[in-house]
């Protein structure tokens, strides 16, 4: 069932709906307002930072390039890390 997100009791609808609460509202205030556990909410919650800001897999990378860029002229550098074959940002951080 496309509409599932396997083995959790909610579907993904609905923990996208808990997301954009959680943009606005506490775990608690989420739990709360839908009548569901906290930890199903947290479980929500957890699912999507592991998705969206994981790091991403290193498998099939052979070159990359590396620049650094100010973000604010002479006061914030930031390095990039980037995927040259694929296009796509291994690592953003900044330079010790």
């Amino acid at each position: 069932m496309p509409f599932a997100t396997g083995r959790c009791s909610y579907t993904r609808r609905f923990a996208c709906y808990v997301i954009d609460l959680l943009k606005a509202m506490t775990l608690k205030d989420v739990s709360n307002l839908l009548d569901v556990s906290w930890n199903t909410i947290k479980d929500i919650h957890v699912r999507y930072f592991e998705r969206h800001y994981s790091s991403p897999p290193l498998d099939g990378v052979d070159c990359i390039g590396i620049d650094e860029f100010a973000v604010k002229k002479g006061y914030i550098y930031k390095t990039i890390v980037v995927d040259m074959e694929k296009g796509r940002i291994l690592y953003v951080g900044f330079p010790k």
